[in-house]
């Protein structure tokens, strides 16, 4: 195996029985070679950003095809107000997803696409809230939290509506709690979370 590893642009050696990117990953994180003050925040396979679209991707990377590995770190509180400073970017795709599923919704030619949109949308909205709790401790900024629990209140009754919607076949009233409800309460949050 001729794999390369770098580290924000230092070469760096790496456990040799790693079989594949996530062994790599781990190996490194287990032997320290980051500053504890660092996350992970872009790799590069090749050349080309990678990014997991399902949970362990990295282990499918196999060594043997992979020439360079490239890892950039950033400091945790530099990434956490990034994150913080492109919330709105965010929360206008989450609202443009959720959009689109309901147009989807009341289409039959095309509800199962709009119930897989739906479903990678509330996927990505909880994905957010994990993101912002995390930022938010990370700066201390925890007032952050009250702006997100009154969307959680109001968030939480409309999904079940929706569960329940769903459950009788209803698509018309999912599309509409999703567009009526939810697009706006996004809305108002974002709005929240600029303010701060």
């Amino acid at each position: 195996m001729n794999t390369k590893l770098e580290i924000n642009g230092v070469e760096r050696q790496f456990n040799p029985e790693a079989p594949n990117l996530e062994g790599v990953l781990v190996s490194i994180m287990k032997e320290n070679a980051l500053n504890n003050e660092d996350i992970i925040s872009e790799v590069l396979v090749n050349g080309e950003l990678f990014s997991e679209e399902y949970p362990h991707q990295a282990r499918d990377i196999n060594l043997e095809e992979v020439n360079k590995i490239e890892i950039k770190t950033t400091a945790k509180e530099q990434f956490a107000q990034d994150f913080l400073n492109d919330i709105s970017i965010y929360i206008e795709n989450l609202i443009h997803g959720f959009k689109t599923s309901a147009n989807l919704l009341r289409d039959p030619e095309e509800e199962i696409n709009g119930f897989d949109i739906l479903a990678r949308s509330l996927e990505m909205l909880y994905a957010l809230k994990a993101h912002l709790t995390n930022a938010w401790l990370t700066l201390g900024k925890q007032h952050l939290e009250k702006a997100t629990n009154i969307f959680w209140d109001k968030f939480n009754p409309v999904a079940d509506r929706i569960v329940k919607a769903q459950e009788i076949g209803s698509l018309k009233d999912v599309a509409d709690l999703v567009e009526e409800q939810i697009c706006p309460f996004l809305t108002e949050w974002n709005e929240e979370l600029k303010s701060y």
